[in-house]
């Protein structure tokens, strides 16, 4: 998948701190806008949910309301 390999090398490094979606994009491309900012998103939330499919990440809060944004947590140890 595109952009696994930045995903999870970023949230592997630091398990138990939560990223927010931004924080993935901005890592992946400082300086992508507009149509690639949304094409790198929707590529790293194919990504984040098969790492949640597979118990790597947790996703919190489950419940999103207006102000608020989702986390994402590395939880497992790969070592």
């Amino acid at each position: 998948m595109k952009y696994a390999r930045e995903v999870i090398g970023l949230m592997a490094s630091f398990p138990g701190r939560p990223f927010r979606m931004k924080n993935l994009v901005e890592y992946v491309d400082p300086g992508a806008t507009g149509r690639e900012r949304l094409r790198i998103r929707v590529a790293i939330g194919r990504v984040l949910q098969m790492l949640r499919e597979s118990g790597h990440i947790d996703v919190g809060p489950t419940r999103l309301s207006r102000g608020r944004f989702a986390t994402y947590t590395w939880t497992r140890d790969e070592s």
